[in-house]
């Protein structure tokens, strides 16, 4: 079954790539559209099964009209670039949508991410999780006016959303159809707005027997061979199900509704975006001023930090003078929250039990810390939050920030056990990857190749590599380089290593089960590792065949802040190294059985024989009598 995919991009170069990788897949069919008015155009001709946008540079309001129109039956991907400054509100508004960030190498990932998506979304919808509309719909109308704003012609689609055919509607001019409010806004465009800025999408209002309808609409301009204005074009879409929500304003929505938006939030995303998303909404909650996120990274043991409202504070001392206390878990269990000021102990008459004082170039003078640590007592980051926003009871301020840490934490908690989850599934899922692989009618190191990459997903790596033993001089071959670094596939690609000495490497390395952790695998050249991983070495899993001898192996090199040496993924490597050693002597017999010549004498019969066989003939047969015999 095909999956198709619309792909919303202004840039022509990001519709052309992603087409083409899109395409690659098999079951994959994609639309590009430069426009939301073409995007549009699609959504109401043809039906789709994944959405992807890239935001930059599409407006706001523009991005948010369309988001009215796609159901949250259907999921949405953003395609951001990595060091992109975008609006995590507006992009994590709508239930389901998930961001895709441009690293290095993405566009091989992307047919598997999207076809992923797609597959999790119809899954919830079988099991109830997401509502799927039995008679939801979308339609498209037009109408043509003069320069006086009258009815020239119009669509059937536009006549049945005014309820008047189209005599009746040459008796009118467009303001006598909609609101009043939608009135100013068609005035504004036709009478104010310049001959360059009519691309913008508008929402206005049509009432019709007490029905309220609103319809997306743009307004382009007609004009003649002298380029005057004679006529305008105008585009409606409507859905029924669309109603505009009631304007209310987030800081003076209560607390409680606040706290289950946040709660409610469905985080299918990365650990930092996802800890950033955190930390905007709780600056939202308290309506703070000044807000500073501190995110730990386990692979490098030191904080980033991310100013989300206001400056950057200064915590980088705080956390390096109280890193003990701030993450120690307390023998009750329940989190503990911090307060901070320049002043010692100055919170202490309010019965604050964890208090910490700061510099007098802090930047704040009093405020919050939330510190969070995971399952296993790690670190994961802390926020520092001004109580320039909090309410002016002491009492309830505590109170309210206490239920948002204890909430955060929870969802922290289910966030970090999802992940584990998924990655557990992720590469599991790999073990049928890898015999299916074997199945394809592709040369040998073709075969290797996608098996290269394919393991480089599974597990998130920055390099993965398949090297095989020649048969004739005993050197190792990197046969097989999938990585985020071009320059290290071309490198590697070329290099070998003596038997003897990557052997003795594996025999000095760290021993996990039946694979090593080794700091170096024996090439001449020292290869540049920089460029993504955290530098701790290389894990090296041996393929054995069945006389238990080293045939080649499977090397991985972790990419920065995504650790995966622990004991679960090095089974499941060795597990697929068993598959690949079987999947390779399965190819050599295979090979072997093709080239050996038939060598059985060929026994003719006659009609004398009367059934019973004679000697060989030793006189050449003929054709057809080579092929039935």
């Amino acid at each position: 079954m095909h999956t198709q995919v619309l792909f919303l991009a202004n840039s022509a170069s990001s519709r052309a790539i992603v087409q083409a990788a899109l395409n690659s897949s098999d079951n994959m069919n994609v639309i590009v559209c430069e426009s939301v008015l073409e995007l549009l155009h699609q959504f109401c001709q043809t039906s789709f099964d994944v959405l992807m946008i890239e935001p930059d540079g599409i407006s706001s309001d523009d991005l948010e009209i369309l988001l009215r129109f796609i159901p949250t039956s259907i999921p949405l991907l953003y395609l951001i670039e990595e060091m992109q400054s975008f609006d995590y509100k507006k992009y994590s508004s709508r239930q389901g949508a998930e961001i895709l960030v441009k690293l290095t190498g993405y566009l091989t990932a992307l047919p598997y991410q999207v076809q992923n998506s797609a597959f999790m979304h119809k899954t919830k919808q079988s099991h109830g999780e997401i509502y799927k509309p039995v008679d939801y719909q979308a339609v498209n109308g037009w109408c043509e006016l003069d320069a006086d704003m009258k009815f020239q012609r119009s669509s059937p689609v536009f006549e049945n959303l005014t309820e008047y055919s189209q005599a009746d509607l040459k008796q009118f001019t467009i303001l006598d159809v909609f609101h009043d409010e939608s009135r100013n806004k068609i005035q504004k465009i036709v009478f104010n707005s310049s001959e360059n800025n009519m691309e913008n999408l508008v929402e206005v209002k049509l009432n019709c027997n007490g029905e309220e309808k609103y319809l997306t609409s743009q307004f382009r301009r007609i004009k003649n061979n002298q380029q005057k204005t004679i006529g305008w074009r105008c585009e409606f879409f409507h859905h029924k199900h669309y109603k505009p929500e009631l304007a209310n304003n987030d800081n003076t929505s209560p607390f409680a509704h606040k706290l289950w938006d946040l709660a409610n939030r469905n985080f299918q995303k990365t650990f930092s975006i996802f800890f950033r998303i955190l930390a905007d909404k709780c600056a939202d909650i308290f309506q703070s001023e000044h807000l500073t996120l501190a995110r730990y990274n386990q692979t490098t043991n030191k904080f980033v930090f991310e100013a989300i409202r206001g400056e950057k504070l200064p915590l980088d001392s705080l956390l390096e003078q109280h890193s003990a206390a701030l993450f120690t878990r307390p023998a009750s269990g329940t989190p503990k929250l911090f307060t901070f000021s320049d002043s010692p102990d100055k919170n202490a008459e309010s019965g604050h039990e964890f208090h910490i004082e700061i510099p007098s170039g802090f930047g704040l003078q009093s405020g919050w810390i939330l510190p969070f640590i995971n399952p296993d007592g790690k670190p994961v980051g802390c926020l520092a939050v001004s109580n320039s926003g909090l309410m002016k009871s002491e009492k309830d301020a505590v109170e309210h920030l206490n239920i948002v840490y204890l909430t955060l934490m929870l969802i922290l908690g289910s966030f970090l056990d999802k992940e584990s989850q998924n990655k557990k599934e992720r590469r599991l899922h790999q073990v049928l990857v890898t015999s299916s692989i074997f199945k394809l009618q592709l040369p040998m190191r073709s075969l290797m190749r996608e098996m290269a990459w394919s393991i480089k997903f599974s597990f998130d790596a920055f390099l993965t590599t398949l090297a095989l033993f020649d048969q004739k001089d005993r050197s190792l071959g990197f046969y097989a380089v999938a990585s985020d670094d071009k320059h290290l596939i071309l490198s590697l690609a070329e290099e070998k290593v003596r038997e003897a000495k990557f052997l003795s490497l594996l025999q000095n390395g760290k021993t996990i089960r039946k694979s090593y952790l080794v700091p170096q695998i024996g090439i001449t050249n020292t290869l540049d590792l920089s460029s993504g991983t955290s530098e701790r070495g290389f894990i090296v899993t041996p393929i054995f065949d069945n006389n238990n001898k080293m045939m080649g192996a499977i090397i991985l090199c972790e990419r920065r802040n995504m650790p995966f040496f622990e004991l679960e993924s090095v089974t499941i490597l060795e597990t697929i190294a068993k598959q690949i050693a079987v999947g390779i002597s399965n190819r050599v017999l295979y090979s072997r059985a093709l080239k050996q010549p038939n060598t059985e004498p060929v026994l003719v019969k006659t009609q004398h024989s009367n059934g019973k066989v004679h000697e060989p003939s030793k006189k050449p047969q003929r054709f057809w009598s080579r092929m039935f015999s």
